[in-house]
């Protein structure tokens, strides 16, 4: 597997998976589950009711079906890397179906993203299967997906809990950021406002005084036939 991933196997090639009476569209991955899920026997019979060899081909399945998730995860992760990170999350966050605020403030606007802007692959972050199986959203970042309650454990527990607390956490400084700068924005504009309002003030004051001095000036002039200069001197 490694050769043919090194020779520039895709991982991500899509394998038609054709049942008795249904057909669909997967990965590697998928097919390797399709397959290992067709031997009944060693996968239904209690381990400890199997021979050595039948443990062994088991073991050696569990493995193969691990490392094909692995190798996977590392194509996606590196063909996501290659596209813009706030646009992708918005359209798993959309691709999940949550409603969320709106920047207004207003309660159960959904955003508003195109899923199909880009070629998003949604598939269980633990197992690697995408067909045939229920994806749930991490509840928390709502940027990964897993298939059942044991890989969402199993992923938690070996993986995610750091990349999901580190997600939340830099969501919130962007959030707490945008809130910063909106309000600065509002005051700025609030003191727009406000700024023609006290020119109108000073403007009206000026011309009070103005006709103050210019009444002081006529008075003074009727009573000593003098001109004024502009400093009550008087010439």
């Amino acid at each position: 597997i490694n050769s043919l991933i090194a020779a520039g196997a895709d991982m991500l090639m899509p394998i038609t998976l054709t049942d008795e009476c249904r057909t669909a569209v997967g990965t590697v991955v998928d097919y390797a589950y399709f397959k290992y899920y067709q031997d009944k026997r060693l996968l239904h019979t209690p381990l400890h009711a199997l021979s050595q060899v039948e443990r062994d081909t088991y073991n050696f399945r569990r493995k193969l079906l691990d490392f094909l998730s692995e190798q996977l995860r590392e194509c996606v992760n590196a063909k996501e890397k290659q596209w813009d990170k706030e646009e992708l999350r918005k359209i798993k966050i959309a691709s999940a179906g949550v409603r969320r605020k709106s920047t207004s403030g207003s309660i159960g606007t959904s955003l508003e993203i195109d899923p199909t802007r880009l070629p998003f692959f949604k598939y269980c972050y633990q197992c690697g299967r995408s067909v045939g199986v229920t994806l749930t959203p991490c509840p928390h970042c709502l940027e990964i997906f897993t298939c059942s309650k044991s890989c969402k454990v199993k992923v938690w527990n070996e993986r995610h809990k750091r990349e999901c607390l580190q997600t939340v956490r830099q969501r919130k400084g962007s959030m707490k950021g945008k809130g910063a700068s909106q309000s600065r924005t509002s005051k700025e504009a609030k003191a727009k406002k406000q700024t023609p309002t006290k020119h109108k003030k000073e403007d009206v004051e000026k011309i009070l005084k103005d006709g103050r001095r210019r009444r002081t000036a006529e008075h003074a002039s009727s009573q000593a036939d003098l001109p004024y200069t502009g400093n009550y001197s008087f010439i």
